[in-house]
Parts: structure tokens; sequence; C-alpha cells
């Protein structure tokens, strides 16, 4: 869920409160750095497993960890076919926006360069893709989240093409 100041979001904290959901993955905002959280056992299974723990940070309340939140360290350029592309003159950022006429076309992901997975499990892209900047995770990740998740709370970034 997203945490934030909305109906939308927000009330999702007394909800937790109240009823003692779990809460799996929480976002902070629509940054790449408040993409997500996990919760500190998923997050404990995850470093067991190999998982680099320099790309988590933790997300406390008062002194005590509640969560770990994807920390990327390094951008990589990723474009994709059904994109159109454009440089902000102001900023410098790139920005992605979906081409509505090629919603039917099979989706291919380039990478300006072979992402090395040796050093992280979790980067950044460069673009901004519908306003956002997304997360590369390795495939070691992915099939570490798909395991000890419901696939439905995973979405691929990109669907098909793994980099």
């Amino acid at each position: 869920t997203k945490l934030d100041g909305s109906a939308k979001g927000g009330v999702v904290v007394g909800i937790v409160d109240q009823f003692k959901f779990p809460i799996k993955f929480l976002g902070i905002g629509e940054g790449v750095e408040e993409l997500c959280c996990i919760s500190v056992q998923l997050y404990e299974k995850l470093i067991i497993d190999g998982v680099n723990n320099r790309d988590f940070i933790p997300v406390k309340k008062g002194d005590e960890v509640n969560a770990y939140a994807f920390a990327p360290i390094k951008e990589y350029s990723i474009f994709s076919n059904v994109y159109k592309f454009r440089k902000c003159k102001k900023c410098g950022n790139i920005y992605a926006e979906f081409d509505k006429k090629k919603r039917n076309q099979h989706e291919d992901i380039i990478a300006s360069e072979s992402i090395d997975f040796s050093e992280h499990d979790v980067y950044k892209t460069v673009e901004y893709f519908d306003g956002e900047q997304k997360i590369i995770i390795s495939p070691r990740l992915y099939w570490l989240l798909e395991q000890y998740i419901n696939s439905e709370e995973i979405i691929p970034v990109f669907e098909g093409t793994y980099c």
C-alpha cells in the first residue's frame, strides 16, 4: 500500500493498529527512494538467502526497526520500445511516457550497459517512467520475493525481458 495523507493510503495506519493486520509492502511516496518496504521477517529471509544487505535501509518507529526499504545505489539507463522518451530542459531528467499507439505491441527492454548484479541486487532507472523512477532488481531477488510473498503483490516493472 502507499502510505500518505490521503484517505486512499493514510487510513492503513489506523486499520493496521486496530485490527493488527500485517503489512508486507509499504510505500511512502512516489519517488524510488520511497518505493517500497519489506517486513523485517522477509528482510531476514532475503539476507540469509544471500541478498546484499547494503541494498536496504531500516525503517524505524522510535528505536525499533519495523521494516526495510529498498535503497538503490546506482542508476542504469533502460529503454522500452513502448514508451516515448524526452529530456526535461529544466532539470535534465529523462521522462518516458507510455505510447498508447503501441499498447498491444510486445515490450522489449534494452539496457544501455550490462547490469552487474554481483555487488547489488537493487538499482534504479535514470529514466522516469510515467513520472516515476523504477527499480531494477536482480533475477535472484525477484525469484526470492516470488517465493516468499503472494505473486499478485509483485508487479514487474517491465514484462518479459530481464537485463
